[in-house]
């Protein structure tokens, strides 16, 4: 790891490429990082200036590259780019997260292979990528990120949980595909499978983006039996009317091998939002030019849930029924 001696000395300017680096995946109880920039030094860890790390192999742990700060110390100008993280060997797997940025000011990760446990690996909580507390002016660009499956639950592509809404989060131009998990419940809760999902936060702009969800991770033959989505949207999501998603493409076959009769609440859908009726359509500043192509268990285009589970799920079965409650996406297809 990289770190910071008490506060009062940080790493910065450092460059890491062209590596190959191993850690250790063998314990999965075990918190084995390859690449970590810690927060030693308390509240004011962090500090980590100008470092770019960039065409190297990383593989052979539960976490792959970790970057963190501190609310009195940030970092600035944080680069990962074209970096291998993960493998289709097991034994070289990245098991949990692939890369993890928080207390960033103008963080980019570009252009990264991120793969998971594409044979299943028994935790819960996979996440491609996952940026938190604090970060700013984050851009997520160009990366593959594929084959995160849990045997447990919850399984997203990029979750984004930032406090930090002053300044554009920039997701563009990822592909997303064999995103899996043993999902639970119906609704838009994060112990599901999802491309993209936003947990808080918000002033997100996710624009051609490619997310494919497939398999049979919607098993179930109860009201507990899950759903998935392409993009999730929690209640804690804000502010409103900070969302722009356009010129992606989504879709969802996601199946339930149980195919019970009566069918479950869980459906296949493209995207699922946690909103009151009245604030729902005001989630979005911008939703358009998407298509969507949603033929999994029960396909949807679009799910809405009260907050706090208070009240029925809402249907959009249709793009129309979708377009008539948000007054948006004129332009996209099906």
């Amino acid at each position: 790891g990289i770190t910071n001696n008490g506060g009062t000395d940080p790493s910065t300017n450092i460059t890491l490429k062209n590596c190959i680096v191993n850690g250790s995946n063998t314990d999965l109880a075990a918190e084995t990082y390859v690449i970590m920039f810690n927060e030693n030094g308390g509240t004011t860890g962090g500090g980590y200036d100008n470092c770019l790390i960039t065409n190297n192999t990383i593989q052979r742990a539960k976490f792959g590259i970790q970057v963190l700060g501190s609310t009195g110390n940030i970092n600035h100008n944080i680069t990962i780019s074209n970096n291998i993280v993960g493998s289709t060997i097991p034994a070289d797997y990245i098991l949990r997260w692939g890369i993890d940025l928080e207390q960033t000011d103008n963080g980019l990760i570009q252009g990264n292979d991120i793969m998971g446990p594409a044979n299943g690996v028994a935790l819960d909580a996979l996440f491609g990528i996952i940026y938190y507390n604090n970060c700013s002016n984050t851009k997520i660009t160009a990366n593959k990120i594929h084959d995160w499956n849990a045997l447990g639950m919850s399984s997203l592509g990029i979750k984004c949980s930032n406090t930090n809404n002053a300044t554009v989060t920039e997701i563009s131009n990822n592909l997303i595909y064999n995103i899996s998990c043993n999902g639970l419940n119906p609704g838009p809760a994060q112990n599901n499978a999802y491309g993209i999902y936003v947990r808080q936060g918000g002033n997100i702009k996710m624009v051609f983006n490619t997310i494919y969800l497939s398999g049979p991770s919607l098993n179930g033959i109860d009201t507990y039996a899950p759903s998935s989505s392409c993009i999730g949207i929690h209640e804690a999501v804000l502010p409103v009317g900070l969302l722009d998603i356009r010129n992606n493409i989504f879709r969802n076959s996601m199946t339930n091998p149980s195919n019970p009769d009566p069918p479950t609440e869980g459906k296949a859908y493209a995207i699922m939002i946690t909103a009151t009726n009245a604030a729902g359509p005001g989630l979005f500043s911008q939703l358009d030019y998407n298509d969507y192509f949603i033929d999994g268990y029960r396909g949807s285009i679009a799910q809405r849930y009260e907050p706090n589970g208070a009240g029925p799920i809402q249907e959009f079965p249709t793009l129309a029924s979708w377009q008539a409650y948000t007054a948006k996406e004129s332009h996209t297809i099906t």
